[in-house]
């Protein structure tokens, strides 16, 4: 699944329906690539939302950019030492075109 949420906060799952597919574990065990602005706001509210749902989250750290330097650091070492992965928007594309295959 794809999906593209408008949201008015920085949390993504302040949106009562996506917040809904959370509860209901639609997120449990599903990989999720998050990419955005961010970093150390936006980005982190959806990692940890996501995280907390049970989902494998995959960070694409080529399209990230954090508002400060210092909570951006502490904001991507505390995801290295809950061991999300990261990767780059190449390793992403290319992972989409073997599936594709």
């Amino acid at each position: 699944h794809h999906y593209v949420v408008r949201k008015r906060v920085f949390d993504l799952f302040s949106n009562r329906w996506l917040d809904g597919l959370r509860r209901a574990g639609a997120f449990r065990d599903k990989e999720c690539v998050v990419f955005g602005v961010a970093t150390d706001y936006c980005v982190r509210a959806c990692v940890d939302g996501l995280t907390a749902a049970g989902a494998r989250v995959r960070v694409v750290v080529d399209a990230i950019r954090g508002v400060a330097p210092e909570s951006t650091e502490e904001t991507l070492a505390s995801w290295q030492a809950a061991g999300i992965r990261m990767s780059t928007t190449r390793e992403v594309i290319d992972q989409l075109r073997n599936i594709s295959r």
